[in-house]
């Protein structure tokens, strides 16, 4: 399958500042209507288009393949960025991201010419990886079976199929008809295949994550890609796929703590003590300054710590061969950005209320889709885990990690 519809693709971005200027313009334009994107609860397919025409859909699709090759270090800066306009835009393009990676990293050399070229016309790729139900995560009940016409099937059930909704291709993970975990790309319209709409979280509401149902679907063995190597050792796609997510949320906090900021400035009254000392304005209140200098830098150090994961993820991706120790050193810097980022990035969010009082939590405002979309996304994998990994690698010296 190539898309045929009349969308007209945008430019390939080749130099990291031309990429990371298109995406600066994208979220200066989304974060007017983020409030309005997560109260309706989908992202808009014009908001989708305007990513597409920006070029900012091929920037990973390798330079031998038309695209722009960018750096890890570039990816990441670009879905940080996209996360401070619209977060559940943010991981609609970061599920796309992570398809190219897979492909680049494990797709057959055919199936790569086919998908990236169709990319570069234009398609966007959604996710059907998780499951709910099983004793753990990443477990599949989802397979692919062969007929006896010979025909290979897909038949289960996912949920959190983040970008699934209008794609021209999901990624859907399942077991093979030898049992090991692969990725078959479908058709996003392709018969059997259903998405419900049953998306009800807290927060990134806006992604419509819900569950996709596939019935019988059809797949080419040719479209599928043996993803269980992106997890056989040495491998660095488990630390770039924290860090992707660690992106987001991020982003996103830099645009809570600037709407606190506005909050106060432009809103809030000042509070009964700092009346009684005189303050006339909550701008004044040297609580709130040092509160707001406390948590400002706190966002710089995991804007850096994630620069620095990025780093070492492209550090590590240019050895040639790629050592045990090689990942080991990639997994701490990402380790350390995803579970301290994550941290800072929901008490960043929790703070926005705290900062401009109570009418600040009025649902009008909306001010309170900061937490629930920091804090939704950023228990996609604990954090406890990530700090263990750091304590082993320094009481332990450097292995091959074991989670991802």
């Amino acid at each position: 399958m190539t898309i045929t519809d009349s969308r007209t693709p945008g430019p390939v971005l080749h130099s990291a500042g031309e990429v990371l200027t298109a995406a600066r313009r994208i979220a200066d334009d989304l974060r007017p209507g983020a409030s309005g994107t997560d109260r309706a609860g989908s992202v808009p397919p014009a908001v989708l288009d305007a990513v597409r025409a920006a070029g900012l859909l091929t920037i990973n699709v390798p330079a031998a393949h038309g695209g722009a090759g960018a750096s890890n270090r570039t990816v990441i800066e670009v879905l940080r960025t996209l996360a401070s306009g619209d977060p559940s835009v943010a991981l609609l393009v970061f599920v796309h991201y992570t398809i190219i990676y897979a492909l680049t990293e494990q797709g057959s050399p055919e199936l790569q010419e086919k998908i990236f070229a169709d990319v570069l016309r234009g398609a966007r790729i959604g996710n059907a990886a998780a499951e709910r139900g099983t004793p753990r995560a990443g477990l599949l009940t989802t397979r692919i079976t062969v007929g006896d016409d010979g025909a290979w099937r897909l038949t289960g059930r996912k949920y959190y199929s983040t970008g699934a909704k209008g794609a021209d291709w999901v990624a859907v993970a399942t077991l093979s008809p030898d049992e090991k975990s692969v990725l078959a790309l479908v058709p996003g319209d392709a018969p059997g295949l259903e998405l419900l709409d049953d998306w009800d979280s807290a927060g990134m509401r806006a992604t419509e994550s819900g569950t996709l149902v596939l019935d019988g679907v059809d797949v080419d063995p040719d479209y599928v890609v043996e993803f269980w190597r992106n997890f056989a050792a040495p491998a660095l796609w488990p630390a770039r796929d924290g860090l992707l997510h660690n992106a987001v949320d991020v982003g996103a906090a830099r645009t809570a703590l600037a709407d606190a900021a506005a909050y106060v400035r432009d809103t809030a009254r000042v509070s009964a003590p700092a009346g009684a000392a005189g303050i006339e304005r909550a701008v004044d209140d040297p609580h709130l300054i040092h509160r707001f200098g406390e948590l400002t830098a706190r966002l710089h150090a995991i804007e850096l710590l994630l620069a620095r994961g990025a780093d070492a993820i492209d550090a590590a991706a240019a050895a040639r061969p790629l050592t045990a120790d090689d990942v080991a050193l990639a997994f701490t810097a990402a380790d350390a950005a995803k579970a301290l980022g994550g941290e800072i990035a929901a008490q960043i969010a929790n703070e926005v209320i705290a900062l401009g009082g109570t009418a600040a939590a009025d649902d009008k405002l909306n001010l309170h889709r900061h937490w629930r979309n920091i804090r939704t996304h950023t228990v996609h994998d604990p954090a406890r885990w990530r700090y263990h990994r750091l304590g082993s690698y320094v009481l332990n010296g450097p292995g091959i990690p074991e989670t991802a």
